[in-house]
């Protein structure tokens, strides 16, 4: 654009020169200067404004960006696959002998609750396991650090080994659910969501809006003991949950958790019990 000022101003300058001497070029350069000024400032403004709206479009879609990979799809609203965590080893037990001794996480072991010790995964994790030679499962948190036998890779309560007859430390298989800080905060960005465990369906992470909230417990032995009664009056997906904000990778316990037993129900309105029950309605 600049180019093309300068050549009209050297050829006014000539036309002024051929036309009438100095005053008459004196006076076209004053007006081709106040008509480039003019121009360049339009330019520039135009140039601004463009700019500007081209920052306000990459906001709009740096803010409305989807965490994680977030599909809300016609049917698929789990995104549990991103979390998911596997281990696969033998098992091992404790009892009697440590029966109200403290744990690693300050708790007092309780050889009747569903607990158990784990190397790494943090305190406060709920994990399932389940013994792969009779496809058992029971659900435990950890709350200790352990086991310290070589090629163990779970210490469970007496009473989880119990529920899966693992006394002879069968192959078992550990599933649970880990997300770092910087996965909570993109995924506070949308609506709440909560981490599903079960006994036999595949762990989930749904958003509230597929949810239909029956239960809750401040405890986790309350929690499984309710969850248990429940499984037999609901032919849905029925989960014990807990916030999605709860499974940070961190060594921390959060004394004051509440768990949550929902129905995966995205598109019902009304929860579908047994058809035991309905039929003595």
């Amino acid at each position: 654009m600049f180019k093309y000022l300068g050549d009209i101003l050297i050829n006014l300058g000539r036309y002024g020169r051929l036309i009438g001497g100095l005053t008459i070029t004196r006076l076209v350069s004053f007006w081709v200067f106040v008509a480039a000024t003019l121009l360049v400032s339009i330019f520039a403004n135009a140039e601004e404004t463009k700019l500007q709206s081209g920052k306000s479009e990459s906001l709009a879609i740096n803010t409305t960006e989807t965490p994680m990979s977030v599909y809300f799809g016609e049917e698929n609203y789990d995104i549990g696959t991103d979390f998911y965590y596997e281990e696969t080893g033998r098992s091992s037990w404790y009892g009697k002998r440590f029966h109200h001794r403290k744990t690693s996480s300050g708790e007092r072991y309780d050889m009747y609750a569903y607990t158990a010790a784990h190397r790494t995964l943090p305190f406060g994790t709920i994990v399932r396991v389940t013994n792969l030679e009779n496809n058992q499962s029971v659900l435990v948190k950890i709350n200790d650090r352990g086991p310290f036998v070589r090629k163990r890779i779970i210490d469970l309560s007496a009473t989880a080994v119990k529920d899966i007859d693992a006394f002879s430390s069968d192959m078992v298989k550990v599933e649970t659910m880990i997300a770092g800080a910087a996965d909570v905060a993109k995924m506070q960005r949308t609506q709440d969501f909560f981490v599903g465990y079960s006994f036999d369906r595949p762990l989930v992470c749904l958003p509230q809006s597929t949810l239909q909230f029956i239960d809750t417990a401040h405890t986790f032995s309350q929690a499984i003991e309710q969850y248990r009664e429940l499984l037999s009056s609901y032919k849905k997906d029925l989960y014990l949950m807990v916030p999605f904000s709860s499974i940070k990778k961190d060594n921390s316990m959060n004394d004051d958790e509440v768990y949550f037993i929902a129905v995966y129900s995205p598109y019902d309105d009304k929860f579908v019990r047994s058809d035991e029950e309905n039929s003595h309605r």
